[in-house]
């Protein structure tokens, strides 16, 4: 509940209708408290809708300008070495599958495929991770300045490489579930996520 309010707080009723967290004394709140039921009723219909919403994404421009947006300069960052072996390591800043409904982005959350976001140099990587059967599949677009290019999936066993089409998307065949090494790389940038959990 909120702090000197008899009310619960709207993280908890979020958190209450997608199912993160369960708990006795809330529920019993709910069923005496007609504003806090109110507002869990209202919660769950938005929850639904987002899980539902089966509209077109927003068009790649305009993602990399919202994510732009969220970018906070860190003046410890400017202190880091730009580049790991002369290449850069994207910078993880969306992870639907450990955060609730990100809302103001569509396509985040759905019940079947995380999602990633990354910054990278000039632009960001969007990554999605879907299920099929037992393996999953690895897809992906590189937002902002591209002419293609080349991902590279690796682990122990596995060595996969793809081109990046010429809108800046990609697709991997299925891999099981492990840690891999992605690795993005054209004429304008060599990027790298080097634990990329799958599964």
């Amino acid at each position: 509940m909120k702090m000197g309010s008899p009310h619960l707080s709207f993280e908890n009723i979020t958190d209450l209708a997608i199912g993160d967290l369960a708990d006795d004394e809330m529920t019993k709140h709910l069923k005496a408290c007609g504003q806090c039921e109110l507002e869990m009723s209202r919660t769950r219909q938005l929850v639904d809708l987002m899980r539902t919403d089966r509209t077109e994404d927003a068009p790649a421009f305009a993602l990399t300008a919202i994510l732009r947006s969220f970018d906070e300069y860190r003046p410890e960052m400017a202190a880091e070495p730009p580049t790991i072996g002369g290449r850069l390591r994207a910078i993880l800043r969306l992870d639907s599958a450990k955060l609730g409904p990100a809302y103001g982005f569509r396509s985040v959350g759905t019940a079947n495929s995380r999602q990633l976001l990354f910054s990278i140099d000039n632009g960001s990587l969007d990554i999605r991770i879907t299920p099929a059967g037992s393996q999953w599949v690895i897809s992906g677009q590189v937002l902002g300045q591209i002419t293609g290019g080349t991902v590279f999936l690796e682990d122990e066993k596995v060595n996969l490489e793809i081109q990046i089409d010429s809108s800046g998307q990609f697709s991997l065949p299925p891999v099981e579930n492990g840690t891999y090494r992605l690795r993005l790389n054209s004429e304008s940038f060599d990027v790298e996520v080097p634990d990329l959990e799958v599964g």
